[in-house]
Formats: structure tokens, sequence, C-alpha cells
């Protein structure tokens, strides 16, 4: 015979399982729409790379205003990371392939692991990456790689890790003066976010160390001025503000409270007395 507190004794939500065909088919389908969503972004992007006209003055008024803020010279840092051939080349292999598969293996993790927290990452991820693409429309940039004249070197160009070709010409879906923001790292901290607060291990901070990597890749490699990345943060606060109420670190599940369904069916099946 149980007693009231064991009767109605809370059930967390159920983990998914990885072996249910509605997990894979509630992952397929939103992979398919990040594809679909990531193409459009990429055929926006290459749109906006025929609108080039102000992309080297636009490029004078940032480090200008850079050197005006006292934001330390990117020529200099990459003066000293050009001491290691080694270095430099990880940092342009990091640039070149990292961006594109953190963000498949997170998403994948999401779907697979954690879809009651993948819509949020959606939200944030879609509308700061809209915002992006706004950014390469208003104001095409052309990247400190370009732009020897400063003190600069296209290190990709010299130890052969060219993301974009031998010209600085923009090409097929290419667009090489979209530096504003920097989605690079706008998403690298995103990621590194839904890491430690979703995630219960302790060995989740290492992804910290991810997004610092990516800031100093991008910069060192000549991909992008300080100012892009920070304009990429500010892009995302304001999408984690947007969807705050959606945010992991609001709706943190514990394991020691039924969700407001299950409690609702337990409601209902012992009424209270009285």
């Amino acid at each position: 015979m149980t007693s009231d507190d064991d009767a109605v004794a809370p059930v967390g939500p159920a983990a998914p399982s990885l072996r249910s065909w509605t997990t894979w088919r509630h992952a397929l389908r939103h992979g398919l729409i990040l594809a679909a969503l990531w193409m459009v972004y990429t055929l926006g992007r290459a749109l906006a790379g025929r609108r080039i006209g102000r992309a080297f003055p636009n490029s004078d008024d940032v480090w200008h205003l850079e050197r005006w803020l006292h934001i330390p010279s990117e020529a200099s840092l990459q003066r000293w990371a050009l001491h290691s051939e080694s270095g430099i080349r990880a940092a342009d292999l990091y640039y070149k392939y990292v961006h594109f598969t953190d963000f498949v293996i997170i998403t994948i993790w999401l779907l697979l692991w954690h879809p009651d927290r993948f819509p949020w990452f959606r939200r944030v991820i879609v509308l700061i990456t809209g915002l992006e693409l706004v950014g390469h429309f208003v104001y095409p940039l052309a990247p400190p790689r370009m732009r020897p004249d400063l003190g600069m070197t296209d290190t990709a160009q010299v130890f052969g890790h060219a993301v974009y070709g031998g010209s600085y010409e923009n090409h097929g879906l290419f667009n090489q003066y979209a530096a504003m923001p920097s989605m690079h790292v706008g998403w690298s901290f995103l990621f590194a976010l839904a890491v430690v607060t979703i995630a219960r291990t302790p060995w989740r901070w290492i992804i910290v160390a991810h997004p610092l990597l990516m800031t100093y890749t991008v910069v060192v490699t000549g991909n992008h001025y300080w100012l892009d990345g920070i304009i990429g943060l500010i892009l995302l606060a304001i999408g984690l503000w947007v969807f705050r109420r959606d945010s992991p670190w609001r709706r943190r599940p514990d394991r020691h409270r039924p969700d407001d369904s299950r409690q609702a069916d337990v409601g209902a099946e012992h009424p209270a007395s009285g």
C-alpha cells in the first residue's frame, strides 16, 4: 500500500531516446529547415557581394575608428603571430574548417540529445544571422587581409589555405567583402553559451576556449577587424534579449520538479481532498 507522497512522487521529463524514430524524424526535419535557411543566407550574401562600391572606403573608416578608440592594431598582433609559421598555418586552418563544422556538431547535439532546447538555439541563430546579412548589404567592408597598405598580410594566400581562391574578386556564392559583422565571432560565442548552459558535464567549460580562439583567429589571419567581432557580439546580445524567455538559463530542467503537463496529470489523478 502506497502513501499519498509516494503516489504523487514527481517524475521529471523523460530524456529523448536515440533509438526513437520520433527523435530522428524531428532531427531530420529541423536539420533540413536549417539547411534551407543556410542556402537562403548564402544566396543573400552572394547577392550582397555585387554591391561593394564603398568596401575600401569603409575599411578606412573602421581602421581609423579603432585607432581613435585606442583598440590594439590588428597589424601589430599579426606581426607577432607571423613569427611562428606553424601557429599562423593552424590559425588559417581553424578559420577555414572549424566555423561550419562546429555549427553542424552543435546542431546535431541539440537535436538528438536536447531537442527541448533546440527551438531557442534556432531562433537566436536565425535572428542574428539575418541581422548579419542585413549588415553585409548595408555596409560592404574589405577585410584587413586586402589592405597591405595598413601593414596587413593575407596569411591564407601566403601559406596556401585560402578559402576564397587566389584573387580578390567575388565569384560564385562567395562574398569576400562581407567582413562586417563577423559571423564567426557571433556564432562561436553562441555555441559556447549553449554548451555551458545546457550540458551538465564539468568538461563543458572547455568550449569557452573556442570563441576566444576564433576571435584571435579571424583577426590574426586578416579576415576581420576587431570591430567586426564587437558588432557580431552586439547582434548576439540582441538575439539573446529578444528570446530571453526561452533561454536555457531561465528554463533549466529540474529533476526534482515535474514539468507543467506532468503536474497537471498528477493533479487530475490525485485531486486534493477537502
